[in-house]
């Protein structure tokens, strides 16, 4: 049985990943959950049956702290560090930026330093972001790092912090980049469960700027698998890029939800004012990014399913949740 510490497994990604371990390889892991419970992390993003489980350990805790951080590689016999935390939305980076800094800079410094004091991780897995090369029109993905935005600049800042243990210290890490994530439990702040909050509360979906701006889409399901392909097979010292063929505009976005939730048939030419409101953009706002999956799928990875029907599961869930619906009624 391996020990792992997983940071942020109350928030979206992280907690997908240890649902998606505890169900597919059940008593091969234990895991400590690191979640300092930020406005964007839920206890019940774990499932009810992990939550119970003697294999899980939740610690609400910031990584940023040297003494509890060595306390649990200590007291756990951690094996493998998944850091996920993160402060991730770049809206939230143009005006409160310092946070930003101490959250994802200070903290992934702190679990580095602390991993290479207790000497006995076999992988540091950091996840970091497409967004760390910048606006990219290339179908290839960039050798340089040319963040646009504080959040991208902060990530990029750990990847260099990360590069720089493995070689002046060693430490086995490996760095896994992804294009968007999407599915059950992320927060609605995000753009696909935000466009579902709204349409199920019947207001209008708010559009940045023009809309024209593309993404490429990966399930949170397929992000737990890459995730378990690189503890399993990864290389150290390696950098490992999640993304799919699903790239669409956020007016695509808005059109899909729209037909789907509201259960009308739309073409590309319609007027969509019924259903959306433009408002200005941010500051900066890449047109899109690239990554070069080649590496991840040499380990055997491939996305699964269909963009539309990972979209209705996703709807599903939340329709499901009328909890989280509840939650957000009264933020936007």
């Amino acid at each position: 049985m391996k020990n792992l510490l997983i940071t942020g497994g109350c928030g979206f990604i992280a907690s997908n990943f240890i649902n998606y371990l505890f169900r597919e390889r059940p008593n091969q892991f234990k895991i400590v959950n690191l979640d300092k419970m930020d406005y964007c992390a839920r206890i019940d993003n774990v499932d009810k049956n992990v939550r119970e489980n003697p294999n899980y350990v939740l610690v609400p805790g910031n990584c940023c702290s040297p003494e509890l951080v060595s306390n649990l590689l200590e007291i756990y016999k951690i094996d493998i560090v998944f850091h996920l935390a993160a402060q991730s939305h770049v809206d939230h980076s143009f005006g409160n930026s310092l946070q930003f800094t101490k959250d994802n800079i200070v903290g992934t410094h702190n679990l580095l330093e602390c991993a290479k004091k207790y000497g006995k991780i076999e992988k540091f897995i950091y996840m970091s972001t497409d967004e760390v090369q910048g606006d990219f029109n290339l179908r290839e993905e960039s050798k340089t790092l040319n963040p646009t935005n504080p959040y991208a600049a902060t990530k990029a800042s750990c990847e260099l912090l990360v590069e720089s243990y493995a070689k002046s210290f060693k430490l086995p890490t490996i760095i896994i980049r992804s294009n968007n994530v999407y599915g059950p439990r992320q927060f609605w702040e995000k753009l696909i469960p935000r466009f579902i909050v709204l349409l199920s509360q019947s207001k209008k979906l708010t559009i940045q700027g023009s809309g024209q701006q593309t993404r490429v889409f990966v399930y949170s399901e397929d992000v737990a698998r890459a995730l378990e392909m690189v503890m399993d097979k990864g290389e150290l010292f390696k950098i490992y890029s999640i993304g799919t063929d699903d790239e669409f505009s956020v007016l695509q976005i808005a059109r899909m939800l729209i037909s789907k939730i509201k259960n009308v048939e739309l073409n590309e030419n319609d007027d969509l004012s019924e259903w959306i409101k433009y408002i200005p953009d941010r500051d900066f706002n890449d047109s899109r990014y690239y990554v070069d999956v080649s590496e991840l799928k040499n380990l055997g990875w491939s996305p699964n399913g269909l963009f539309s029907d990972n979209l209705d599961e996703t709807i599903k869930w939340y329709i499901n949740h009328p909890e989280v619906l509840l939650e957000t009624s009264d933020r936007h």
